[in-house]
């Protein structure tokens, strides 16, 4: 029976990888140094160990890991580039939908958790895009599309994760925000702030 412990091998074994296809996706094929891997290595190994560890008896578990190291590699890249590339966020559902969707079709009863997810995803995109298209600056593309992303896999869970994940992500971006002006600096990296409310959404018990 795999552990969590296992799962979090194969995300330090995926970190160079994942460095690459950063590394590619920002077009910096010599990003690819001892240090950006051993980044990448660490990163993926401890939240695809927490992530195991909560779903490790779940069919859904694949799905989730999955959305563990795209979003590993989608934080990375907005931290250091204020980016979220289209072709990453949409690896990133494009798996979830997949993988999700294999576990509706083989297993009893998940059907309506992958029609909720379904949902709830095109629901909160439709939500932030109409919010980015009335408050122009609010809102990149980047983060609409990464908004529906992760919702897809928050929305397997649940409306309670949904919420949760909207609360944080809420508290995450008055931190950052309140942090970046007492440094004396007024943009900051919002994909990462999505990405740990969804994860603090999937990680609840």
């Amino acid at each position: 029976m795999w552990t969590a412990i296992e799962y979090a091998c194969i995300g330090t074994l995926s970190g160079p990888v994942l460095a690459r296809w950063a590394s590619a996706a920002v077009d910096e094929p010599n990003r690819g140094t001892r240090s950006w891997v051993t980044l990448f290595c660490a990163t993926t190994a401890v939240v695809l160990f927490f992530v195991a560890a909560r779903w490790l008896n779940s069919p859904a578990l694949p799905a989730f890991g999955w959305f563990a190291m795209t979003g590993v590699v989608l934080c990375v890249i907005d931290l250091d580039h204020h980016r979220l590339p289209h072709a990453v966020v949409g690896t990133a559902f494009g798996g979830g939908l997949v993988l999700l969707g294999v576990v509706a079709a083989v297993v009893d009863q998940q059907a309506e958790n992958f029609l909720r997810a379904l949902v709830i995803a095109a629901a909160v995109f439709a939500v932030c895009l109409t919010t980015s298209l009335l408050a122009p600056g609010q809102l990149g593309f980047g983060d609409v599309t990464l908004f529906g992303t992760v919702s897809l896999f928050v929305g397997w869970v649940g409306w309670q994760a949904v919420y949760v994940e909207l609360v944080v992500t809420v508290f995450l971006g008055g931190l950052a925000a309140v942090a970046m002006i007492a440094i004396g600096r007024t943009r900051f990296a919002f994909g990462p702030v999505i990405l740990g409310g969804a994860l603090v959404a999937l990680l609840q018990p």
